[in-house]
């Protein structure tokens, strides 16, 4: 979000950062569904409040051109990725809300 947004509280300071990532160096800006769909998500919407809420289309534009950067790519989902999710309601104990999500 702040390296797409002006608005963001920490735009200023996130083009650096992302600058300092070399081609040469296994440092990525990665994205994989869930942060594919968060993004879309957050800038289609008022969640954030400090930009301009953008169509389905400009948000998907938005996420496109970031990969016109070579630093940046999508992370392909595992194999078993969705026979993980489905078993998560029969786990025996609730997913914490918050932090990180358990492996499979």
């Amino acid at each position: 979000m702040a390296l797409s947004f002006q608005g963001h509280v920490h735009h200023d300071i996130a083009p650096e950062w992302f600058e300092s990532l070399d081609d040469r160096d296994d440092a990525r800006l990665c994205f994989c569904r869930i942060t594919q769909l968060s993004l879309l998500r957050l800038i289609t919407t008022e969640v954030m409040g400090k930009h301009e809420v953008l169509s389905e289309r400009q948000a998907w534009d938005v996420y496109d051109r970031w990969f016109e950067d070579s630093r940046v790519f999508f992370l392909q989902e595992g194999a078993n990725l969705e026979k993980c999710f489905a078993e998560f309601p029969n786990r025996p104990v609730q997913l914490p809300r918050t932090g990180p999500i358990p492996t499979c």
